[in-house]
């Protein structure tokens, strides 16, 4: 394992993506796009065998729908950190309820919503943002290793 960020906490810095969906032309499109922003991308229909995949650590990143054959969002949100707890899902729907989206935005693995129809940029912005984040150091994200701003940092340093 080499010294970088993301290696020491337990994932690749590889930008490696799964995107599951069971519209075949949605998965296509953003893996498409992905796969030109640098990313390695890898696509599923969904259900069972989506977690089977997701969840044995070889993504920085799962992308799915919320409405997947078999289980819904949540379900596969659960389902997926039970056996990955590192696992870093972004959920894309186009009918997400305001109970629901509370409950997605409690669960740990969620690390964001996209309302459908979305912008492909914004999401590639969304997928280089969370890659940025796992593989920066605190310190060129405005951080101290301390997780302080440094201009706070420095106010309490004396």
């Amino acid at each position: 394992m080499d010294g970088s960020i993301g290696a020491r906490f337990g994932f690749s810095d590889e930008r490696r993506v799964l995107v599951v969906d069971d519209e075949e032309t949605i998965a296509d499109l953003i893996r498409d796009v992905l796969t030109r922003h640098g990313c390695v991308v890898d696509t599923n229909a969904g259900g069972r065998s989506a977690i089977d995949v997701a969840a044995d650590g070889r993504y920085g990143l799962v992308i799915s729908d919320f409405a997947i054959p078999g289980l819904n969002g949540l379900e596969f949100v659960r389902a997926l950190r039970m056996r990955n707890p590192h696992a870093q899902v972004l959920i894309v729907s186009a009918f997400l309820d305001p109970e629901t989206v509370d409950l997605l935005r409690a669960e740990p693995s969620v690390v964001g919503l996209v309302r459908k129809p979305f912008d492909i940029f914004d999401l590639v912005r969304r997928v280089e943002s969370h890659f940025e984040m796992r593989t920066s150091p605190p310190s060129s994200l405005g951080m101290t290793p301390f997780g302080q701003p440094p201009a706070l940092r420095a106010r309490y340093a004396d």
